[in-house]
């Protein structure tokens, strides 16, 4: 099977995976929204999206990712945290975050953990999707926009978290990936 020049320049370009897609830096992007009716945005792109932030008692961080068509999120890894003991996150489907932070209930998030240090270098979205009385998930989560709620439930803590975005079953990425491979076995 030949490939014409073009067209595998333009599929390798799906392909592509940088070590770093998107990102939201607080030192550079400044600091995440704390209204949850106008969230920051993050464009989820394949690979690695950077999360950094700081946040004290009673400051909240909302944050929209949007996952496009072709990609799903399978990790939501915890790369640094300092300071507080732990800190709580809250996922739910849309653009906002329907339902103010003094009056939510568990049965109103997509799901919620609590992460900290103890959790470096691990893979949180399983427990997200699995908050007790949470509406649940399970894992990976699909395209769509989603609104992530962070808080510090003490003290003053700096955060890291790695939103890994891989390729969908059936999309574009798969199918080109699976005929590269297809084409290296040939050779």
């Amino acid at each position: 099977m030949r490939y014409h020049t073009a067209t595998m320049t333009a599929l390798l370009g799906l392909t592509a995976t940088p070590a770093l897609a998107g990102s939201w830096i607080e030192s550079s992007n400044g600091d995440i929204s704390g209204n949850r009716l106008a969230p920051s945005l993050l464009n989820i792109a394949l690979g690695g999206n950077q999360i950094t932030g700081t946040f004290g008692s009673g400051d909240l961080d909302y944050l929209r990712i949007d996952v496009p068509a072709g990609l799903q999120i399978s990790a939501i890894t915890v790369t640094s945290y300092s300071g507080g003991s732990v800190s709580f996150i809250g996922i739910q489907a849309g653009t906002t975050f329907s339902i103010a932070p003094n009056i939510a209930s568990p049965g109103a998030l997509l799901g919620y953990a609590l992460f900290g240090g103890a959790d470096l270098n691990t893979n949180i979205l399983p427990a997200i999707a699995t908050g007790s009385g949470a509406l649940g998930f399970t894992p990976p989560l699909n395209a769509g926009s989603f609104t992530l709620w962070l808080q510090e439930t003490a003290g003053t803590t700096e955060y890291g978290l790695n939103i890994v975005a891989i390729p969908a079953p059936g999309s574009a990425a798969v199918i080109v990936l699976g005929a590269l491979a297809l084409q290296r076995r040939r050779r």
